[in-house]
């Protein structure tokens, strides 16, 4: 690629400064992206643990409406924590939400594997 420069010796480039914004944007955006990986990641992990150790024999964690029950009330929960961070948003939350649910659902179907 040919770099030219005018004879004051600026690049040409309308706004040189918008390359360092878009860098400093994507930067942003992929610590959010893995913030929101992580929660998911970690809502499911112990969420899965939690319900198949401790709720092993509690009847309504193994009822059809408790993973989407546990999902919007986890995501409920992390709304007013990710309004105040200011790099993680709403996405961060529903994550959460997606991967506490998932983890109920994933615990639920290990339900006859576990020993009596």
């Amino acid at each position: 690629m040919c770099r030219t420069e005018a004879a004051d010796g600026s690049t040409g480039r309308a706004n040189p400064a918008g390359t360092r914004y878009r860098i400093v944007t994507m930067i942003t955006e992929l610590i959010a992206l893995g913030a929101a990986g992580a929660a998911f990641v970690g809502g499911f992990g112990w969420t899965r643990n939690f319900v198949r150790t401790r709720m092993r024999f509690v009847d309504a964690m193994h009822s059809k409406p408790a993973p989407w029950l546990v999902g919007v009330g986890a995501a409920i929960l992390a709304s007013p924590v990710v309004a105040i961070l200011p790099i993680v948003g709403a996405g961060t939350a529903i994550a959460l939400g997606a991967g506490a649910g998932l983890g109920v659902k994933s615990a639920q179907r290990d339900r006859h594997l576990l020993e009596p």
